[in-house]
């Protein structure tokens, strides 16, 4: 742990628009971000015009933030 995964980014880029985070959750989803950053899941992608998804801070029953993407739009379009 960490694993390091490889997404295949063939064809056209999707650069799709941000979701909206509430103001309640942005200092949680931030520390979350910098946590994985930290600890290496995560990385900053050097291209800023390059394949991203839009991020979903959701609520846990214990009152958390899990961070899911939402690759509807981008990497799971049918072909």
């Amino acid at each position: 742990f960490p694993k390091l995964v490889k997404i295949p980014t063939n064809g056209e880029s999707r650069n799709v628009k941000a979701n909206h985070i509430p103001e309640a959750r942005e200092a949680a989803v931030q520390e979350q971000i910098d946590k994985m950053l930290a600890d290496g899941i995560i990385q900053v992608c050097p291209d800023p015009k390059g394949f991203n998804s839009p991020l979903v801070a959701v609520k846990k029953k214990d009152g958390s933030i899990r961070l899911c993407v939402n690759f509807k739009s981008t990497l799971n379009q049918e072909m």
